[in-house]
């Protein structure tokens, strides 16, 4: 694979150690007792609903279209390469095209306009 993480494996787990502790105390005053005030359960719902909600469309997903995980040493990544390899080919002769037929406007705005800004 051309990408490999620069952290390798631990950084994907400290950074997951993050995003987890994150998620639980971004509404940390809820669980903040005075002797005014008493547990606010609106404030509660609205600041953790969305990790039930976010399970329930995760494995509500993989129930229904009955998905699972793909293991790495499994995974295809040459199906479907040469249509993206020939998209790209057909991009960079149109950006080749593109930068011979503004050639002339680039010089005029270089030599003339550029210097305004």
């Amino acid at each position: 694979m051309p990408y490999v993480a620069p952290q390798g494996y631990w950084g994907t787990v400290v950074a997951l150690f993050f995003c987890c502790l994150i998620c639980l105390t971004k509404n940390f005053t809820v669980f903040i007792h005075t002797k005014t005030s008493t547990f606010a359960y609106k404030d509660f719902i609205t600041g953790y609903i969305g990790i039930p909600v976010y399970l329930a469309f995760l494995f509500g997903h993989m129930i229904i279209t009955k998905s699972r995980g793909v293991k790495p040493h499994e995974a295809d990544f040459y199906t479907g390469k040469d249509i993206i390899d020939n998209e790209e080919t057909e991009y960079l002769e149109n950006l080749k095209l593109d930068r011979a037929q503004s050639r002339g406007a680039r010089k005029f705005y270089h030599r003339y306009v550029s210097w305004l800004f």
